[in-house]
């Protein structure tokens, strides 16, 4: 969680967490049972080597960064800490 100068506190994750599809950026969030949800976001801007989210995760959510081309909505994800 990164906070500018000005303004609200924003969630921050790796550009490569966010996907885009014809109208929505989105990530995959991991449940506690290891399965992949997909979550449509909405991005602020881009901090440093992160990318800046208004809406779509809270703080402290695992998100998908690495393979994100291979998941698909309700699909089991592997190498999660």
């Amino acid at each position: 969680l990164l906070s500018r100068k000005q303004g609200a506190p924003r969630i921050a994750v790796t550009p490569s967490a966010v996907l885009h599809d014809g109208a929505n950026a989105y990530a995959y969030v991991v449940d506690a049972k290891g399965i992949a949800i997909r979550r449509d976001v909405v991005e602020f801007a881009s901090q440093g080597n992160d990318l800046l989210l208004t809406s779509g995760l809270s703080a402290g959510e695992r998100v998908v960064y690495l393979g994100t081309q291979k998941v698909t909505p309700g699909s089991p994800v592997s190498g999660t800490k």
